[in-house]
């Protein structure tokens, strides 16, 4: 089978485990109450049948349930799957992808591989020809290191946030593609951020002013969750999770995933995951196959066919200035990502197609 039909493939077996998942919800609750409510709401999210159409759903359940006075949660089984199936009838649009965004937040815990992959792919779309700004606002600056961009230079990211620096100026050029740099000041930047109005909304609306210069915005944040990580989420249309194939990153990407429901919910309504990819892969043990089998039975499509290999080539690029895919063209890890750039366009493609 060829990747496109194993991509499409994958998208109906996501949507009917959504469906399985609602009947499960159905069948292990006993009474209808707030519990009950929010796990659905949660699936339906989940499942990227947006937040706007989720809550109309569960509204509809709620007033139904209180006029025919309902007790039974498996009698609200009708009335909600008929409700998914007609989102689901109306073809590919309506539920997996809706829109083609630009703005990428590349986010993960500490030693997954977000940095590297944040860069890599950002310039191997650049190297396809794509237009692309790499944003980044993580103070270790290691993504603007790996773009050949001193991090003391300004103005960059921490002017751009808290100076209110023009975003064009902000802007450095480079063989890579463009960087909006970090800098030193940058650690201090969640504190001074505390005292501003809309605090989370600063870098969204400072990064507006260059959103149709460029087919792509790559945002790299730090890995703790702070200020700076929620503008990032604010900012971003889609979500990537570089995810490590070991069970301690099981557990962070569960804490993770709470952390991006809330900010879907509270403050970033088309905030949505557009795919997980497993990095330091080795398919010669046990324990990558088991998380890459969990992961896939679990997200399904969003699961990037694409795996990075464990590289030393990767991690000793930034230090010559230069990101991965640049410094070893023909090395295993630069192979990797640009086939990661040919697949990630491939499903823009297919977006677009649905």
């Amino acid at each position: 089978m060829g990747f496109f039909k194993k991509l499409v493939s994958g998208l109906s077996k996501t949507r009917n485990n959504i469906v399985s998942g609602l009947n499960s919800i159905f069948h292990g609750f006993s009474k209808i109450d707030e519990d009950f409510y929010e796990e659905l709401e949660e699936t339906l999210i989940m499942g990227d049948i947006g937040v706007e159409t989720t809550e109309k759903i569960i509204d509809g359940i709620r007033q139904k349930v209180r006029e025919d006075k309902i007790k039974d949660p498996q009698l609200c089984k009708d009335i909600l799957i008929d409700s998914i199936k007609e989102q689901m009838d109306l073809g590919e649009n309506a539920y997996e992808f809706e829109n083609r965004r630009s703005v990428i937040l590349v986010i993960g815990v500490n030693g997954v591989g977000k940095t590297t992959s944040c860069l890599n792919l950002g310039v191997g779309l650049a190297q396809e020809g794509k237009k692309v700004l790499l944003v980044d606002c993580d103070p270790q600056g290691n993504s603007t290191s790996g773009m050949g961009v001193d991090k003391n230079s300004t103005p960059g990211a921490y002017e751009l946030l808290i100076k209110k620096a023009d975003t064009l100026d902000c802007i450095r050029h480079t063989p890579y593609g463009d960087v909006i740099p970090s800098n030193k000041e940058l650690s201090g930047a969640s504190v001074e951020l505390v005292r501003q109005e809309k605090r989370e909304f600063v870098l969204k609306n400072a990064l507006q002013m260059v959103y149709n210069d460029y087919d792509y915005i790559f945002i790299d944040c730090p890995p703790s969750l702070e200020l700076l990580t929620l503008n990032a989420l604010v900012a971003a249309d889609n979500v990537i999770i570089p995810m490590q194939c070991e069970y301690y990153a099981l557990e962070g990407i569960a804490d993770l995933m709470t952390t991006i429901r809330m900010c879907n919910k509270r403050l970033n309504p088309s905030l949505r995951i557009q795919g997980i990819v497993m990095t330091m892969y080795d398919a010669r043990t046990n324990l990558t196959q088991q998380v890459a089998f969990e992961l896939k039975e679990y997200f399904g499509a969003k699961v990037y066919e694409t795996v990075i290999p464990r590289s030393v080539r990767l991690s000793e690029a930034p230090s010559h200035g230069k990101p991965g895919v640049a410094y070893d063209r023909i090395g295993k890890g630069s192979r990797a990502y640009m086939k990661l750039a040919d697949e990630f366009l491939l499903r823009e493609k297919y977006r677009k197609r649905s």
